[in-house]
């Protein structure tokens, strides 16, 4: 699986179960918040950041949602 295909099942996963703690610790890793991510704000941001993200960052946050 690729790195834009890891990346979108990562945002897919985070937006079905923003609470959870796997994307709870996703959000820490990428964005510095373990808060929840209903907000659009750190949705975009984590979106953003994944894409720039190098290959085993992307691979790590999709180890934690696996």
């Amino acid at each position: 699986m690729d790195k834009n295909e890891k990346v979108k099942e990562i945002m897919q996963f985070v937006m079905d179960y923003p609470e959870s703690q796997a994307s709870r610790a996703v959000g820490r890793r990428m964005i510095g918040t373990g808060e929840s991510l209903r907000e659009a704000e750190h949705l975009s941001q984590l979106g953003a950041v994944l894409a720039q993200a190098d290959d085993e960052e992307v691979d790590a946050c999709y180890y934690i949602i696996s």
